[in-house]
């Protein structure tokens, strides 16, 4: 998924590359209509990071990020029983260490903390 520096993502034969650092050092996301694929693209874009030892803290709306822990060390917080350990908005400066001085990647899943119409 990445060349021999790990610089660069390739998401799937024939796709555009992305500049891994390039995405780390800033803030981004994926938008479109639904069913386009936003969710694939985000986690395809998690995976060749991580599979490039990048952290990083996905923002999970929707509970759709659990299955990286299938394949990858990645601390899951959030509302739900699933999670790793259950978190409230005010241990938002503590992930921020986690993630940052530990570099532990980490899905946030604020699905739980949502009801369907804010969602």
């Amino acid at each position: 998924m990445a060349d021999e520096q790990g610089q660069w993502l390739v998401p799937t034969e024939g796709a555009r590359t992305l500049p891994a650092i390039e995405i780390l050092t800033g803030r981004g996301f994926v938008t479109g209509k639904s069913g386009s694929g936003k969710s694939n693209t985000g986690s395809v874009i998690a995976e060749g990071l991580l599979e490039n030892n990048y952290n990083l803290l996905v923002v999970d709306p929707e509970g759709e990020y659990y299955g990286l822990k299938e394949r990858f060390e990645i601390l899951h917080v959030g509302n739900d029983d699933l999670c790793d350990v259950q978190v409230s908005p005010g241990h938002a400066e503590q992930l921020a260490d986690i993630a940052l001085e530990q570099n532990m990647p980490i899905i946030l899943d604020v699905s739980d903390y949502l009801d369907g119409d804010e969602a």
